[in-house]
Order: C-alpha cells, then sequence, then structure tokens
C-alpha cells in the first residue's frame, strides 16, 4: 500500500491524545469494555488519517498495452503504408491474453481507430484526419491521454517524421511520455521521390505602384539535372513567356538541388491585387505533380476597380451603370451572374463589387458567404434593387441580407392581403441521397420550406404535405394560423422530416393540398410544388385541376430539382405552373432550394414591392450632427420621381440618406461591416422605376459618389506596408511603419484581421507587436490550402494596408525525405527505439509495473463504523443472559468449596449489618416527644406492661457492630408490641 499524500500521515499524531483521553477518563465499566473501546478508537482515527492521504492496494502487473499511431498525411508513401499495416494484422493474430491494442490514426487531426482492447484484428481507417498536415505530438498525447493504468504502455509510432507543425511539440511530447513512463518506438515511413521536381515559392513584390516594373522569379528543387518548362498565369490569364507566339511555356534547365529562376517582368496599370501562379512541367514524370506549382500575391497600388455583377433582363441595368462610372477614375467590368466572384482570390481583385437585381439562386450560398467575409476584411458593396432582388430575389437569412443596411422583412406592411400556403414536398427515396457531407437533398428541402414559412406572420396561415405514393400532412390540422407558436412547431416538425420511398404522386399532392386551402380564411391562397423534373408521377389531370383551381383564386408554382432542358417532366412541370398562373423554378444544385422557397413565396404573398399610382418621390434625410446631408448625396438637388422600389426593413446602425412614400421606407441607406461598407439603393436602375433617373444629368454624379464611398481604401498615403508568409501551418505577417520623413513609427497599436478563401474557415483577429525600430509582427493559424487576405488596422479601427499570401499546396508536399534523425531523438527522449521491423512489438518493456486501486472510500466508511462501535461499547451495557452466554463454560464452574466458603463470609457480612427495616424505626423512635404521665392514663389501650430495658451498651466497648445488633433487637421487639396491640 502507498499513499499520493504523505503529509497527512501527520494526521497519525492524533492517536496519542485519543489513547491519553481514554486512560484520564475514570468510568465504571469494566477494564476489557474500556480496552475494547479504546482500541476501536485508536483504529477509527487511523483509517480516517489514511483516507485523507490518498491510501491505495499496489500489486504487479503483467498486462502489456501498445498503441500504434499510423501516419496518414500525403507525404507517406501509401504503399509503405500498407505494407506496415499488413504487418501489424499478422502480429496481432498471434496476440498473447494479457496483450492489448490501441491504434490512433494522425494527420494535422488524431482520430481514433480503436481503444485498448485484446482484440486480434486490426478495423480499417475511418474519419478526417486533414491529410494536408502533420501533428505528431498531438498523436502522442492522445494515445498517452488512452493508455490503461493497469498494464505497462508502450507508443509505437509509425511515420516519415515530416512534422508540419513544429517539431518542438512533438519533442515535447515525447517528454510527457517519459515522464509517463511510456516509451516511444519509431518505425519510419518514406515517401516516394525519385524523380521529384517541386516549386518551394514564387518570389514577388507584395505591394508595387501602377505601371512599375517588377520581376517574378520562382525557387525550384529538384533531385537531379532536368530540363522543365514553366507556364505563368495572372488572374487565371496565360501569360506569354517565350517569343513564339504559339508557345507560351517557357524551357528551363535545372540544376540538382534549389534553383532561383526568372520568370517574367511585370508592369500594371490598373490597381488591385493580382495572383501570380508558376507551373512546372516535369518531363519523365513527377511522383508529386501537387507540389509543382506556387501562387504569389501582388497588390497594385492604381486606379480602383470596380466589378457590376448585372442580372436584369438583357443587362439593361448593369448597361446603365457601366455608361455613368466608365469616364469616372475607376476601372469598371460588368458581368452577369455567373462571373460573380467565386473565390477570395476574385474578390479581391476588385475594390467595389456592384449587385444589381441578380437573384439569390444564380449566386449559391458559398459565394455569398465570400462575399461576406471580403466585405468584413475591407471590400465594399454596393446591392442595387429590382424585381429579383432583396426579398423577392430570394435573400431572406443569406449572407447578403446580413451585411446589407437593410433586412428583407416586411411584417410592417400590414395593408397586404393574407395568405394561405400550402408546400407539397416530394419525400421520394431519392431524397435521401447525400449532397455536401451528411447533409441530404431532403434536409435542403426541408431548409427551404421552414425559411419560406419563417417568411409569414400571425395574418398568415400554412402546412407542408409530404408526400411519395401517399401524402401525409406536418401538423393536424393540416392548415394553420401562423402564431408564434403553431409557426415555430410546424418549422420545428418540418426540419425533423425524414425522406420516405417510391416517387412524387402529383395528383394525390395537388388534390391534398387544394382540399385543406378550401378551408382556408385567407384572401389568397398559393401551393408550392416541389418534384423531381425527372421522376414526377401520377401526371393525369393534373393540368386541368390547376386550371380549376385557379378559377377560385389558388396560385400554384413548381420547384423542380433537375435541368429545365434535360428533365424528363420538365415540360409537365412548366405546364402546371402556367395554368396556375405561379412561376417555375429548376436547378440541378439541391443547394439552391432554400433560397428559391424564399423568393417564391416572397412574391406570392404580394408585399415584396411598393408602387404608388403617383410614383415615388425621393426624400433626402439631413445628418442629425451637422444638418447636412451625407457625402454621398452632396450636391445632387431636383431628384427625379421613381415609379416603386423594393420593400425592405432599416436595419438599426444604419444610416438612412433618402427613403420613399413613409420615412420607414429605405431608398438609399448604408453602413459599415467589420471593415467593410455596403450601400443598398433599394429601386432599380433602368426603366422599370427609374426611368427618371437614368436620364437625369446627376445620375453618374451619384453613382460615382456611392461608388467612392462603398469602395475599399487603397490607402496610397499609409505609412504602413506589410506582407505575409505562410508556413507549415502557422501565417507570419510583418508590417514596417515608416513616417514621411523616413523616422520608424513605434506607437501604433496594429492588428490584423485575415480572412481566408475557404468559406468554412472564420475570419482571424490577431494583434501585431513592435519587435523593431517601426517593425512590428504576429502570427494567425494556416491550416488551409488557399488564398489568406490580411487587412492591417490601425488603433482606430482604421485600414492602412491590405496584404495577403497564398498556400499553394499541402506543406506535406513540401519535404519528401523521411526525417530520421528527429525519429531517432523522440525515441532517445522518451526512451524508446528505432524499429526495423513490426515482429517484435509486443516484447516486454523491462520495468515493473504496478497498478494502484484507490481504497479511501472504503476507509471513510471503515472509519465510520468503527467510530459507532466505540460509542456502543462505552455507552450500552450487555444484558445478563448475553453475558452469560459470552462467558466461556469453564468459567461458569464454582469449586464447592470455594463456594462454601463465600456463603460462609456472606453469612457473616450479612448478620453483623443493620436492616434497613431497624435503622428506619431507630431514625423515628429518637424524633418521636416523650408522653406525658396523663396522656398514659388517658390512653384507650390497656397498659402493657413493658420489659424491662436492656442495660445500655458500654460506649466504650462494643464497636459498631454492637450498636447495630441493639438496634436491631429494638426493632423487633417494637414490631412484636404493634402485633400483640392490635389483636383483639
Amino acid at each position: 500500500m502507498d499513499v499520493l499524500h504523505p503529509w497527512a500521515l501527520l494526521g497519525l499524531g492524533l492517536i496519542a491524545p485519543a489513547v491519553w483521553l481514554a486512560i484520564a477518563t475514570r468510568t465504571a465499566a469494566p477494564r476489557w469494555r474500556r480496552v475494547l473501546a479504546t482500541a476501536l478508537r485508536v483504529a477509527a482515527v487511523a483509517a480516517l488519517v489514511l483516507a485523507v492521504a490518498q491510501a491505495r492496494l499496489v500489486r504487479r502487473s503483467d498486462k502489456l498495452c501498445v498503441t500504434v499511431l499510423v501516419d496518414q498525411s500525403k507525404s507517406v508513401d501509401p504503399s509503405q503504408r500498407q505494407q506496415a499495416q499488413q504487418s501489424l494484422r499478422m502480429t496481432l493474430r498471434a496476440l498473447e491474453p494479457d496483450r492489448q491494442t490501441a491504434v490512433v490514426d494522425f494527420g494535422g487531426r488524431s482520430v481514433l481507430r480503436q481503444l485498448p482492447s485484446g482484440i486480434r484484428s486490426l478495423p480499417d481507417a475511418q474519419g478526417e484526419f486533414a491529410r494536408d498536415f502533420t501533428d505528431i505530438g498531438q498523436a502522442v498525447r492522445l494515445a498517452l491521454s488512452i493508455a490503461p493504468p493497469d498494464a505497462a504502455n508502450r507508443i509505437v509510432l509509425l511515420t516519415d517524421g515530416n512534422d508540419t507543425v513544429a517539431e518542438s511539440t512533438a519533442m515535447a511530447a515525447a517528454a510527457m511520455a517519459r515522464q509517463a513512463g511510456v516509451p516511444v518506438d519509431v518505425f519510419v515511413l518514406g515517401g516516394a521521390t525519385a524523380g521529384d521536381v517541386r516549386v518551394e515559392r514564387l518570389l514577388a513584390e507584395p505591394q508595387v505602384q501602377a505601371d512599375q516594373p517588377f520581376t517574378v522569379s520562382a525557387v525550384i528543387h529538384s533531385d537531379r539535372d532536368r530540363t522543365v518548362r514553366l507556364s505563368l498565369t495572372r488572374r487565371g490569364q496565360i501569360v506569354d513567356l517565350s517569343a513564339d507566339p504559339g508557345q507560351p511555356d517557357k524551357t528551363v534547365r535545372l540544376k540538382a538541388g534549389a534553383n532561383l529562376v526568372p520568370v517574367s517582368v511585370e508592369r500594371i496599370g490598373q490597381g488591385g491585387f493580382y495572383d501570380y501562379e508558376v507551373v512546372v512541367d516535369a518531363a519523365g514524370g513527377d511522383p508529386a505533380e501537387a507540389n509543382n506549382r506556387s501562387t504569389a500575391l501582388v497588390r497594385v497600388m492604381g486606379k480602383p476597380s470596380v466589378l457590376i455583377v448585372d442580372g436584369s433582363p438583357e443587362g439593361r441595368q448593369g448597361a446603365n451603370l457601366y455608361e455613368a462610372l466608365r469616364g469616372a477614375e475607376v476601372a469598371v467590368r460588368q458581368v452577369g451572374p455567373e462571373g460573380f466572384p467565386a473565390s477570395m482570390l476574385e474578390f479581391n481583385y476588385h475594390d467595389c463589387v456592384i449587385l444589381s437585381d441578380v437573384p439569390a439562386d444564380a449566386l449559391g450560398a458559398p459565394q455569398m458567404e465570400l462575399a461576406r467575409q471580403w466585405v468584413r476584411a475591407g471590400g465594399g458593396l454596393v446591392w442595387i434593387g429590382g424585381e429579383r432582388s432583396f426579398g423577392p430575389g430570394g435573400y431572406s437569412h443569406t449572407p447578403i441580407e446580413d451585411i446589407a443596411p437593410v433586412s428583407c422583412d416586411t411584417e410592417r406592411y400590414i395593408e397586404r392581403a393574407s395568405l394561405a400556403l400550402a408546400i407539397a414536398i416530394d419525400q421520394s427515396g431519392s431524397m435521401g441521397m447525400p449532397v455536401a457531407g451528411s447533409t441530404t437533398k431532403m434536409d435542403l428541402a426541408n431548409n427551404g420550406a421552414a425559411a419560406a414559412i419563417r417568411l409569414l406572420d400571425h395574418r398568415d396561415e400554412a402546412g407542408v404535405v409530404m408526400v411519395d405514393t401517399h401524402y401525409k400532412w406536418i401538423t393536424h390540422p393540416a392548415i394553420q394560423t401562423m402564431t408564434p407558436p403553431a409557426q415555430k412547431r410546424l418549422v420545428d416538425d418540418v426540419l425533423a422530416n425524414q425522406p420516405g420511398g417510391g416517387g412524387i404522386y402529383c395528383h394525390t399532392a395537388l388534390k391534398a393540398a387544394l382540399d385543406e386551402l378550401a378551408r382556408a380564411r385567407a384572401s389568397s391562397k398559393h401551393i408550392i410544388l416541389f418534384a423531381d423534373a425527372d421522376d414526377s408521377e401520377q401526371q393525369e389531370g393534373c393540368v386541368e385541376m390547376v386550371t380549376d383551381a385557379r378559377r377560385h383564386g389558388v396560385t400554384v408554382s413548381v420547384i423542380g430539382l433537375g435541368r429545365d432542358q434535360s428533365g424528363n417532366d420538365s415540360g409537365f412541370l412548366k405546364r402546371v405552373a402556367r395554368a396556375g398562373e405561379g412561376r417555375v423554378y429548376f436547378t440541378d444544385d439541391p443547394r439552391k432550394l432554400p433560397t428559391l422557397f424564399v423568393r417564391d413565396v416572397a412574391l406570392a404573398a404580394r408585399n415584396a414591392f411598393i408602387e404608388p399610382k403617383d410614383g415615388i418621390t425621393p426624400a433626402l434625410v439631413a445628418v442629425a450632427a451637422s444638418g447636412d446631408v451625407d457625402p454621398i448625396c452632396r450636391g445632387l438637388g431636383g431628384l427625379p420621381r421613381l415609379r416603386g422600389q423594393v420593400a425592405t426593413t432599416l436595419k438599426g446602425r444604419a444610416t438612412l440618406l433618402m427613403h420613399g412614400p413613409r420615412p420607414d421606407d429605405p431608398l438609399l441607406a448604408k453602413w459599415q461591416y467589420g471593415l467593410g461598407k455596403t450601400v443598398a439603393w433599394t429601386s432599380d436602375a433602368r426603366g422599370k422605376w427609374a426611368g427618371q433617373w437614368v436620364s437625369w444629368e446627376g445620375f453618374s454624379k451619384f453613382w460615382l459618389q456611392v461608388v467612392r464611398w462603398a469602395m475599399r481604401n487603397a490607402n496610397l498615403d499609409s505609412p504602413v506596408t506589410g506582407w505575409v508568409q505562410v508556413n507549415g501551418q502557422r501565417g507570419s505577417i510583418t508590417a514596417d511603419a515608416i513616417d514621411p520623413t523616413g523616422e520608424p513609427m513605434n506607437d501604433l497599436a496594429l492588428e490584423a484581421l485575415v480572412v481566408s478563401s475557404d468559406p468554412d474557415t472564420p475570419p482571424q483577429q490577431t494583434p501585431l507587436r513592435l519587435v523593431g525600430p517601426g517593425r512590428y509582427e504576429g502570427q494567425f493559424q494556416a491550416d488551409r490550402v488557399g488564398a489568406y487576405i490580411v487587412t492591417l488596422v490601425d488603433g482606430a479601427g482604421t485600414p492602412v494596408d491590405a496584404t495577403g499570401a497564398v498556400m499553394s499546396y499541402s506543406p506535406e508536399y513540401r519535404v519528401r525525405e523521411p526525417d530520421r534523425a528527429a525519429l531517432a531523438e523522440m525515441a532517445h527522449i522518451s526512451g524508446g527505439r528505432v524499429l526495423t521491423d513490426l515482429n517484435d512489438l509486443f516484447a516486454p518493456t523491462g520495468a515493473d509495473v504496478f497498478t494502484y486501486t484507490p481504497i479511501a472510500l472504503p476507509l471513510v466508511a471503515l472509519a465510520m463504523v468503527l467510530f459507532f462501535s466505540d460509542i456502543v461499547v462505552r455507552r450500552f451495557v450487555l444484558p445478563e443472559t448475553v453475558l452469560r452466554w459470552l462467558t466461556p463454560a469453564r468459567r461458569r464452574q464454582a469449586d464447592p468449596a470455594a463456594l462454601g466458603r463465600l456463603r460462609r463470609q456472606r453469612s457473616a457480612r450479612k448478620a453483623a449489618e443493620p436492616s434497613p427495616v431497624a435503622v428506619a424505626l431507630d431514625a423515628q423512635a429518637a424524633r418521636r416527644p416523650a408522653a406525658t404521665a396523663e396522656e398514659e392514663d388517658d390512653a384507650a389501650a390497656p397498659a402493657v406492661r413493658r420489659p424491662p430495658a436492656p442495660p445500655a451498651a458500654d460506649s466504650s466497648g462494643g464497636g459498631m457492630a454492637a450498636r447495630l445488633r441493639a438496634a436491631k433487637q429494638r426493632a423487633q421487639e417494637q414490631i412484636r408490641e404493634k402485633g400483640q396491640n392490635g389483636r383483639p
């Protein structure tokens, strides 16, 4: 036995006071009782002290557990990894009973494949290991955390040793393992390196002025002398590197080792970010082509760039904006919805993006999320209305709505008609197919229906029916008024719905929806039929039924999952929508379903647009502080009338610049989102609503002022210049701050906002610390391949510079040779071995292993039992029968002679002692007063002759015994006299 807290054993000193107290206390209890009580008290104190000291039982163990760590990163040759695992499987087949195995797979993330057990088979690896990185230290720490305490433990590491996090973390984990008594054995896995060529880095100035020449160079590593061809792209466009017009590539002769190769001399006149990518074509093959490319970012300080993304018919709205901005000091480009930036790099080509009458389903959720992150990092967005923008465009609850100064909520428009909505959703078996990860088509359809329901309010009614070969309403009753509790319940039930089987029966779905809508009380009624464009069954009679329903005020829209032209049943779905005078949408991307549902409901509710008969006169709103108008509207007079606008609601922190018919109808609003700025114009920029604005002489000035306010600050005069490098899983930021006189600025409070090109990676904020005169540095996490855009911000929250870097490929491809030295060092630190095979995986460690069983709680229970036993022994007396039963028989047998002597001695003592009665009578007689002679004569009782009193005892002789005998005799005589007097 041992204890965890030896200092607590000092409490055993309390035993001495306990013993002294027992001895010093005088009680009438027998000696054996006192001794037993003292012993119980001492034992209770000892048990309690051992419990406080956390006593444990110790015993030797012969068990052995080996935890195998398998490197799943991309730098390891898959064939070598498979061969090692096969050897491990063969070893496990002969596993002894007292041997256990655990398996951990790791890359940048460690995943437990098998807990410690005696299973003689090895399951296949499963999970997400982040194969682009390697974190050996994390894997070792996970192995230590699952090591069974009742066995000797060993870790076997199967890896190439190329840690992309930091080698120091692996060494620290090895030291932790040694402290825990767990050796780390290493088995080296190699990578495929023969013939490898890799681009270490593409070098270019991080920031240049417009029209300033700069050189783009590449650092290329080759394992031998060879000839390769280089190609270069700028913003995805091929750069001509050769004099031959038909061959833009460049031939380069490489030597073994590192080569610095000048690639191109560039000169750019338009401002913005430019990404250059070089690609090496290695003749003769390359085992890892992923590392044959590298990307560099260059920021050109010049004319700002504006991108117009227009979704209006024939692009007329975008053309008007293009003409308005073309002559200004900005570079303008117009594209359709398909040209909306699809990566963080593409967003950073521009300083401002104008989103003009583009529906949400034309963009997609990932692109909208990228737009939000780009604006937060300092980009500028202008959102222009139209029939397919804001709420009617399906933007409710999207990232674009989040960054805008207005929301698509129109609940305050109480004059609109109430709506009864029935949504019929295909829940056939095909809807259970996954789309992205674990998300299925059914999940996205449910999300779309839920988003549509959230647009409704207490005036509306809604219900959702799920249909395959039968129908099932989500709630009962089927159509319910959308009070807040009912709306929440319906949304929750819809999101919980799961796919069924078979195909969708369209006739069954439409009939079920029409039957329930007939009972609804709303003034307008609408059906959304969601069906598979390739598998819509039971088509007979649907068009006729919908035509009849339209005569009763019911409209029908259709959302088809599939392509418009190639879908087998797309023509039928179009006819249904046409007969129901609704809208029809087709998409082969299930991720766009939520925006389509929202878009249709916003239009069906007929509260999306404000179109007064007499038009809208824009009203400028003064800035409260100065009484003047905002700089965006400065110098604008005689604002033309508008024929309409999209209904929206101003957000709380936004600034209202113009409003429509009512002060709460925002027409022009702005605000800052993160480091970026957004502007919302809720009318359009073409003839439908803003025809007079297009021909207005202030049209160009107005839009130029809007764009200038929203665009990213060029910071041409900023004293801060920054650049970024990415190594492993860490990015390093360096910034130099030099004032115009050339003096370093050492008192700045700089912070960096880092945005990744991966939409799932949240932005990072990191402070920069002063490390030298005018030089500041900081770091950020770089655990994704792609671009990292860094915006530097001063203490006032103002952006002072923007830069970035690109992780072109996984760090796993940067070094292809095993790091044998690092692995040997890990084994040495932990007390392990460098293995050449896996046959002796379960060889004894040579160290004694003990198991420890805590007994603190049992000791506490024992102390309580002993304590109460002490009380029982001291305070309670056992009955005579129990004592007689407990006394041994030999002690109950008496010696006759001794018994006779004891009886005679008792009789003698009894004769010598006065009777208690005699003593009492003598005391009474002594207190009685002497009777007079007259009283004696008058006594009724006859005189009794008394015997003469015995002579008085000599007070000098006889002692106490004589006096007691005399008292006894007198008492007896008095008793006899009373008996005689009372006799008749």
